[in-house]
Parts: structure tokens; C-alpha cells; sequence
């Protein structure tokens, strides 16, 4: 772990992290406060690495996107495709607005 150290909370914020992404292979500010965080290298590790290590299979990656701010979201690539999930930070930063 760089960012965080591993415990019964982060386990507890990650396992809701997990729930979300098994759900619909994506997860955006609006779903989880650490997808914000995702913008940072040992967060993104960190959250990549613990989703791993707890059986989650797929691609994992980051994208962000500025629509008059910025909004950040994990998705995983044989799920959602790249165009999808720049909709889905599009929706989202007009959620935010």
C-alpha cells in the first residue's frame, strides 16, 4: 500500500468499491469518494492492487475527463469501452454542475 494504510476501514470503503464495480464494471465520484482520488498514482495503485488481491478480474483502468471541471472514474476495459465510460464521466460532471 502507497496511499493508504490497510485496515477494517479501507476494507470496509473497498469492499463497497467492489460491490460497485462487479454491479456495472465502473465507478464515478457519484458512486464512491475515492473515485475523485483516482487522479493520483498510489491511490489509483492502491485501490487496482486491493481489488486484485480480492478477486476481482478484468482490465482496470482510470480515465478522467474535464467538462467544466474535472471528474475521474475507474472502469474496467471488458466491460465498458473507453467511449462508454467518457459518456458516463460527461453524465457526471453534469450531475456535479
Amino acid at each position: 500500500m502507497k496511499a493508504f494504510a490497510s485496515g477494517k476501514d479501507f476494507d470496509r470503503e473497498m469492499n463497497k468499491i467492489k460491490k460497485i464495480m462487479d454491479e456495472k464494471g465502473f465507478i464515478l465520484e457519484s458512486d464512491h469518494i475515492l473515485a475523485y482520488s483516482m487522479q493520483y498514482d498510489e491511490v489509483k495503485d492502491d485501490v487496482i492492487e486491493w481489488l486484485y488481491d480480492h478477486g476481482y478480474n478484468g482490465d482496470l483502468r482510470v480515465e478522467g475527463a474535464y467538462h467544466e471541471g474535472a471528474v475521474y472514474g475507474l472502469y474496467d476495459s471488458t466491460r465498458i469501452t473507453l467511449e462508454d465510460m467518457r459518456e458516463e464521466l460527461k453524465k457526471e460532471a453534469e450531475r456535479q454542475r
